[in-house]
């Protein structure tokens, strides 16, 4: 998995086994035998005891699976009435709670994605040299080296820093053994856990409805309904960076702002020199002396200390990157060793967990729900029967699924992300109906008996259309993910990558797709032998007009700048990227005996 990351610039050495290993009896890493915690300098390896997977999961209030929900009391009550005792108008009002259950999926997720039992290895470009800290370079290329599997270009007893000693590079197939730990690169992998106070979500839902009878055959009927969900399940990334102690670490060190996302990293070569502590070195930003506090990693200047932005999981709340730390040294710094050092940097310790994002499930979603429908329908009489819809209906939300690309764009302004739902559709309009012959044609003359036992079936669908989010696809608040930053609104509504650090002023899901119009039709023929054989020839066209009918658009912002129009509300249209089907028939044979 490759992600638009800066690589730190470090001179390694090889470092030993930062393999996780077997903890509570289960394994976290096939392939690694369980074995007491080793003694420093290789501290640093994680999960070989279950206190420091529980002590990582408390440190970020997640766990693994769903906690026991018992109390969830649903009441409900329902009434009709008829208002005149005889049938012709009735009103009809009910209101209930209504719990959910969570998707399994989810849990089955925080189980295994825990970053112990099975690891998403984030994986950087760098250097293809084997002596390089472990990244997609050197696996694309086939130059890792791992003692535990000895490869034609690896001298014996190198170790590519940041793989696992366990680590059963193939190189002949260019991958690991997916049996084996591979370790760590700069950049943590993510989780998928569940919050620890997480609720199942409950619905109140609410309806009103007016029925009339018109005639004998006809009733119209007008209803309204509300569902007002809470506690709906969402992503967030609870670990996202703390940009702004980013900005200041920068500054620190060039005694100036960042002009952009990725000088912020510090990952410019000899920034972090890997002199002995205590030792000076002409700042090459600002042309100051600083002094080493440790060897590529920790270094003072006159504005405060200054840590790698790399070494402290770029400001994550869980804490430094110790595993890192422990390849750049060599294992010289261990936890121990680095969390002394920390005093006044703008890194606080933490504790010794692989998380880099944390995409928990949380349950603090809501969504409300408005909606009318007015019906008019017509039962069976005098040879036809019909069914007309129009249903308007408004659903906000502040996430609309469980999937990480719907993560907000920023994970601590959860506000922003209010809007209409995905899902969300103004207007939807439905007629349908069934004409057959009248009987007695069958046994009628001339025209009558040509068009006898024909049945026509009309189905017309008018709908607004549903709305979609609009994104940059660049990483301007620096949280480490590309995929959810939306764009700022010019004046004149055209849409602009936001300034670095900071994000998009245009609401979520603020683009929308085109109406849908459709018409369909179904004709049959029945042609009778004798009283008890009948065949039925059937013709059915879809769409008979052929209309395009927009089923997504492109969320990027370029594309909706370049198509350059506006819907109600100044929503934006986009480049259409696919449709519902264009017009289509199809016949069929139907014999009844």
């Amino acid at each position: 998995m490759m992600k638009e990351v800066p690589t730190p610039t470090l001179h390694l050495t090889p470092v030993g086994d930062l393999s996780p290993g077997r903890t509570a009896g289960r394994l976290l890493h096939p392939g690694v035998a369980e074995a007491a915690r080793p003694a420093a300098p290789l501290e640093v390896v994680w999960a070989r005891h279950l206190d420091d997977v529980r002590a990582a999961q408390d440190a970020l209030g997640v766990r693994q699976g769903f906690p026991r929900d018992k109390n969830n009391i649903a009441p409900r009550l329902g009434i009709a009435w008829d208002v005149g005792g005889n049938g012709v108008t009735l009103i009809r009002a009910a209101i209930g709670l209504f719990y959910d259950k969570p998707l399994q999926a989810i849990a089955f997720n925080s189980d295994i994605a825990d970053a112990a039992q099975q690891q998403q290895l984030v994986l950087l470009p760098g250097s293809p040299a084997p002596t390089a800290l472990l990244n997609a370079t050197q696996v694309f290329q086939g130059t890792v080296c791992s003692q535990a599997s000895p490869s034609p270009i690896c001298p014996p007893g190198l170790q590519t820093p940041g793989t696992a000693r366990t680590a059963q590079y193939q190189f002949g197939r260019q991958r690991f053994n997916d049996q084996t730990f591979p370790g760590f690169g700069p950049v943590l992998p993510f989780t998928l856990p569940v919050a620890a106070d997480f609720e199942y979500a409950y619905a109140t839902q609410a309806n009103l409805a007016l029925e009339r009878r018109l005639t004998d055959n006809m009733a119209l009927s007008v209803s309204y309904l509300f569902v007002g969900t809470r506690h709906l399940p969402r992503p967030i990334d609870i670990n996202a960076p703390l940009v702004d102690l980013q900005i200041e670490n920068f500054r620190r060190y060039a005694n100036r702002l960042p002009t952009n996302t990725t000088e912020v990293a510090l990952a410019t070569a000899g920034l972090f020199p890997t002199t002995a502590p205590g030792s000076t070195f002409t700042n090459p930003l600002t042309g100051e002396t600083f002094a080493v506090i440790l060897p590529g990693i920790i270094v003072q200047g006159p504005r405060g200390r200054v840590i790698s932005p790399a070494i402290a999981n770029f400001f994550r709340p869980s804490g430094p990157n110790y595993f890192l730390a422990a390849a750049v040294s060599g294992g010289a710094i261990t936890k121990a060793v680095l969390d002394s050092q920390l005093a006044g940097t703008l890194r606080s310790p933490g504790v010794l967990a692989p998380y880099g994002s944390v995409n928990a499930q949380v349950s603090n979603g809501n969504s409300n729900y408005n909606g009318m429908n007015v019906e008019l329908r017509r039962r069976f009489a005098n040879n036809f029967q019909f069914l007309a819809s129009y249903t308007w209906s408004h659903t906000i939300d502040d996430s609309s699924d469980l999937q990480t690309l719907l993560l907000p764009q920023d994970n601590r302004n959860l506000r922003a992300e209010r809007a209409d739902s995905l899902f969300d559709q103004r207007h939807r309009f439905v007629f349908s109906g069934v004409l057959t012959s009248p009987p007695a044609w069958r046994n009628g003359t001339g025209a009558q008996r040509f068009f006898a036992d024909f049945i026509v079936a009309p189905i017309i669908e008018i709908s607004s259309g549903r709305p979609f989010n609009i994104l940059t696809g660049f990483d301007t608040n620096n949280d480490q993910s590309n995929q959810t930053d939306r764009p700022n609104v010019l004046p004149d509504g055209r849409l602009v990558v936001p300034p670095p650090f900071s994000t998009g002023s245009l609401g979520r899901n603020r683009g929308i797709t085109h109406s849908y119009a459709s018409l369909d039709l179904r004709v049959t023929r029945a042609i009778r032998f004798g009283e008890r054989i009948r065949l039925d020839i059937i013709a059915e066209g879809f769409n008979l007009f052929n209309r395009f009918n927009e089923a997504a658009a492109s969320p990027f912002f370029q594309d909706v700048n370049a198509f350059g129009q506006r819907g109600p509300g100044g929503r934006y249209y986009s480049r259409p990227t696919a449709a519902y089907d264009p017009r289509q028939f199809q016949f069929g044979l139907k014999l009844n005996f």
